[in-house]
């Protein structure tokens, strides 16, 4: 009986230290395991190519060969030599009223309904297309503009705007594409709002008679 009484100890004592045996040996496989498979995760990304995020594409300094800061007679000799734009300049030479903007009108040809080049004593200034709908379409032209582009940097319904320190591009409704030279653009809007402050010192004046 004794020896039965020792030998049962004995036997559980070996059981419990073969389990936790097991159990370490268990562990440690699947540490090896884990590891390893973190290795190989690390390789395949190491191994992966990177690819590059598009450059921002800069906006262009006009449509076509058109530049800005061109004269009024280069922009006529690109006119003549043009597929989509109408060499017939009689008359199409115009002043904006309380201006000296002066602006270049021509039809188009195909895609393009009519044209609008705009000059101060620096050169051309602006260009503005309003193209033929039957053609082309507005989705079209915009998803091709965010493609080249990026996003946008200014959303209106009646207007999609990109910008750059030097130019601003506009997509408007119906279907009208402007390229602006954003110095111009910001000379004028500084000299309207000097205008309109004169004007209200000048109302404000007037008023005081009273």
């Amino acid at each position: 009986m004794v020896g039965k009484s020792i030998k049962a100890p004995l036997a559980a004592s070996s059981a419990c230290a073969r389990t936790v045996a097991f159990r370490l040996i268990c562990g440690l496989a699947w540490h090896i395991f884990c590891v390893g498979l973190l290795a190989a995760q690390q390789l395949e990304n190491d191994a992966a190519p990177t690819i590059a995020s598009p450059a921002a594409v800069e906006l262009p300094q006009g449509f076509d060969r058109f530049r800005f800061g061109m004269s009024s007679d280069m922009v006529e000799a690109l006119i003549a030599e043009s597929l989509y734009l109408n060499a017939n300049l009689e008359d199409a030479i115009s002043v904006l009223p309380r201006s000296t903007i002066r602006v270049l009108s021509v039809n188009g040809d195909s895609y393009v309904s009519n044209a609008h080049f705009q000059f101060d004593e620096s050169g051309l200034i602006s260009i503005i297309l309003n193209l033929n709908n039957t053609l082309l379409d507005h989705f079209a032209l915009y998803s091709y503009l965010i493609a080249r582009y990026g996003e946008a940097d200014s959303l209106h319904p009646r207007r999609i705007e990109w910008r750059s320190p030097t130019v601003i591009l506009r997509l408007e409704r119906p279907l009208t594409v402007k390229y602006v030279a954003r110095r111009s653009l910001e000379e004028r809007q500084e000299a309207a709002a000097a205008n309109l402050s004169e004007a209200e010192r000048y109302r404000e004046a007037f008023i005081e008679l009273f």
